[in-house]
This record gives C-alpha cells, sequence and structure tokens, in this order.
C-alpha cells in the first residue's frame, strides 16, 4: 500500500471541502469561525492498495508469503482504535507547528515522545486530546464549546486516575497531569488557579521510588520541579526533599551553568522563610548569579544577531529570564539583610533596567515564546521602588499577561513586597528585644 501525496489542507476545510490558506498555526477559516484548527500546512498520505502476483506459487514464496500475512496480522491487532489514531494525529500537528509564538515545545522536549504512549491510558489520551483542542484558543482568544468540552474531559479522566493508588503514580498520569496544568493555564480565569504544589510533591516523590530509568520519564520529572520550586515561594507546604534533589541530580551534574541548577534554585524559597540563618548561603548564591548573568548575556547577544536561531533564542532567552528572577529577589533580599547598600542598588538598578529591556525583546515571541517573563517582571517590581520604572514595568506585564489569564502576576508582586517588609519587620524587632553589649 504504498502512499502518495495529499493535500495540505486543515481537517475542517477538508470536510467541508473548502479551500484552505494552510496558515499555521491555523487557516484565516478557522480562525474566522473560532473552530479548532488541525493539520493546517501539513502533508497527507493517501494510501492505495497494491495487487500480489498470485501465479508465482514456488514452496520458498509461499513460505514467505504466509509468514509476512502472519506478520501483518499482528501488527493489526497491536494498532490502536480509530479514536487514538485521531488523537495523535492531531496533537502531532499542534507538535509540528515551528512558529516560536505557538510552538508547545516550550513546555519541554520530552512532549514529542506522547504519541507512541497514546491508547494505554485513558488519563494521558484526555489530556492530550484537551492540549489539542484547546490549543485553537491561544490564538483565536477565544473559549469554543467542544474545547471547553475536552478540558472537562480531561480533568474528568485525571480525578479518576488520581484516585487509584496504583494508575497516580504511573508516568503516564504524571504526564496527563502536567498535560492539564497547561490547558488550565490556557483555559482557567484567575478565579480557578489552584495550588497544584502538595499534588506535585506526592506525585514526584511517589515516583522516585519507582526508579524510573527512561529518558520520558526523567526529562517529564525534572520539568515538573520547576513549578514545584515557584510554588514552594508561596506556600510553605511545598518543599523540597532530598528524594527530589536525587531525580534532578543527573542533569544538575550535566548543567555548566551553576546558576541554573535545580538543587540551586531549589532553596530560595528556604532563604525567603529563614533569611538570618541562611545568610552566608544567599549571598554567595547571588555572587554566582552575578556571574552567570554577565556569561549568558553575551550568550544571548551572540543568538540574537545571528541569522536561524530564534527557537534558540527564544528558549535561551527563557533560561535567562529564570536567572534574572532569582537575582533580583535576592538583591532585595540582602538589601532588607544588610544596612551596606553601596554595590546592591547599582546592581539592582541594572538587572531591573536589564529585565525591562528583555520583556519588550521577547513581545515578538508572545504568548507561548515569551511565557517567562511575568516571572522576572514581577520581581523587578518588588525590587525597584523609582515609580516610572515601575509603571513601564507594570505595563509590560499588563501586556504579556494578557496572553494567559489565570494567574494574576500584581498580587503575586504585591505579596512579595509584604513578605521582605515583614522579614524587615522581623529583624528590627529581633534588634530591639536583644540585650545591650557589656564592654
Amino acid at each position: 500500500m504504498p502512499g502518495v501525496p495529499s493535500g495540505r489542507g486543515c481537517e475542517a476545510c477538508r470536510k467541508q471541502k473548502k479551500k484552505c490558506d494552510q496558515v499555521q498555526p491555523s487557516c484565516s477559516r478557522c480562525i474566522r469561525l473560532s473552530i479548532p484548527c488541525v493539520g493546517s500546512g501539513i502533508r497527507r498520505y493517501k494510501f492505495i492498495s497494491g495487487s500480489i502476483d498470485s501465479t508465482v506459487t514456488t514452496s520458498s514464496t509461499s513460505t514467505n508469503h504466509n509468514s509476512a500475512l502472519h506478520t501483518s496480522h499482528k501488527r493489526i491487532l497491536r494498532m490502536p482504535g480509530n479514536k487514538t489514531l485521531s488523537v495523535a494525529r492531531s496533537f502531532i500537528s499542534v507538535l509540528e507547528v515551528k512558529d516560536i509564538r505557538y510552538d508547545i515545545g516550550v513546555y519541554g522536549t520530552f512532549l514529542t515522545e506522547i504519541p507512541k504512549r497514546l491508547g494505554s491510558s485513558a488519563a494521558l489520551d484526555a489530556s492530550v486530546n484537551a492540549i489539542s483542542t484547546t490549543y485553537t484558543s491561544i490564538y483565536s482568544r477565544t473559549k469554543p464549546v467542544e474545547a471547553l468540552e475536552s478540558y472537562g474531559k480531561g480533568l474528568k479522566a485525571l480525578r479518576v486516575a488520581l484516585n487509584d493508588p496504583k494508575e497516580a503514580i504511573q508516568a503516564n498520569t504524571i504526564c496527563a497531569f502536567y498535560l492539564m496544568m497547561i490547558c488550565q493555564n490556557w483555559m482557567a480565569d484567575g478565579d480557578d488557579n489552584a495550588n497544584h504544589g502538595e499534588i506535585l510533591i506526592y506525585l514526584l516523590n511517589a515516583a522516585a521510588a519507582q526508579n524510573w530509568q527512561g529518558t520520558f520519564e526523567a526529562d517529564l520529572l525534572v520539568t515538573l520541579c520547576v513549578p514545584l520550586i515557584m510554588e514552594g515561594i508561596r506556600n510553605p507546604r511545598v518543599k523540597w526533599t532530598p528524594v527530589i534533589g536525587k531525580l534532578t541530580e543527573a542533569r544538575d551534574n550535566a548543567i555548566r551553568i551553576e546558576s541554573l541548577k535545580l538543587q540551586t534554585l531549589a532553596k530560595v524559597p528556604e532563604y525567603l522563610r529563614y533569611p538570618k540563618e541562611y545568610l552566608s548561603e544567599i549571598k554567595s548564591t547571588y555572587i554566582q548569579m552575578k556571574i552567570d548573568l554577565s556569561t549568558m548575556r553575551n550568550t544571548l547577544d551572540k543568538l540574537g544577531q545571528a541569522p536561524y536561531t530564534r527557537t534558540l533564542h527564544s528558549r535561551f532567552q527563557a533560561a535567562y529570564s529564570l536567572i534574572l528572577s532569582f537575582a533580583n529577589l535576592l538583591n532585595s533580599l540582602l538589601r532588607v539583610l544588610s544596612e551596606d547598600h553601596t554595590s546592591l542598588i547599582p546592581e539592582s538598578v541594572c538587572y531591573v533596567d536589564e529585565t525591562i529591556v528583555l520583556a519588550e525583546e521577547a513581545l515578538e515571541y508572545r504568548p507561548l515564546g515569551s511565557s517567562a517573563m511575568p516571572l522576572v517582571l514581577t520581581t523587578a517590581w518588588v525590587a525597584t521602588s523609582d515609580m516610572s520604572r515601575r509603571i513601564r514595568i507594570e505595563k509590560l506585564l499588563i501586556e504579556h499577561q494578557s496572553d494567559f489569564t489565570i494567574m494574576n502576576w500584581m498580587e503575586v508582586a504585591l505579596w512579595l513586597e509584604e513578605r521582605l517588609g515583614g522579614i524587615h519587620l522581623s529583624l528590627q524587632d529581633f534588634d530591639a528585644a536583644a540585650p545591650p553589649v557589656v564592654s
């Protein structure tokens, strides 16, 4: 059954026999009708049955032919159902979108391994279908009924899997949980923002006990560690454990940039909770971040000037913004802990201005390619008291945040500012209560 090229129109246009302009990620007709656009610009193949010459009946040919039929029969028995194939095809169409603004590769390289896992987990199948269906809402800025329905079905299937002790700790279920986190980011409103940190802690600790060795599993678990660290800043019940640290050990050993190691980033929530106890570590971590930011800035500039590196530039920009976020935060914390601001204030001004420039440069990659910007803008707002800078940051934050309304980043900024203020007051109270030094 040789494959011959067929059309490149999307599924919706093909069904209605309409001319498709094949624009990616969504054709003009689908955008106008606010319907999911699957397969726009993707070449399809139709299969034409071949014939077998039955006149040749030698013993060896007959044996080979029967063997081939038997093998073919076994393969057909293992093929997934039509529904699974449809889900896989739709998801692959999403994966094939390489426009940086809409490339879901930003959520992890392991996503390309998901299609081959379909058909073995109801939760994974439902979450993948939810991703493919809700994907159109990113650029249409609407929430079609079909997208809301698939999102609801994905949540229901995930809930069933998480309530099953055996199913809950499977890699497919943990992957489904991550995919539904992404869907929630696309579809939910601010009032629906749930705290996933405690569930993540449970899932990651359970996964660590299984000692998974596969690349897919390792990449998935490492990816989940980043939102875990972020949630740990606000939720004291979400804590980095030695077991989770073991999961990230191999990845951290392969990373040359010290500040990007998850073990380094995972300490920041503890720094905010126990700043006085960790003062020495906070200082050394901040110094290392300054060194790494300088090195990465040079690399980022080179990538920005080189042709055909926009995807790499976008990914590196996100990594750079992550370190810059924590540098802003640690600088603010050190200014609370120390009275000597000789170098800290000029450095803070530099990092805040750098944040503004970075966020402005990232606007061309909205919405997915710039999804890391709200965090760094939030920490920069906290780091400066200059009103002109704060106003610029707020405008950029509104622009970046408008893509996904689930998180109110100004609320996060105000919470961080209040947290730092609380640390400052507690230190003042401690100094006031301390007995006088007798000479």
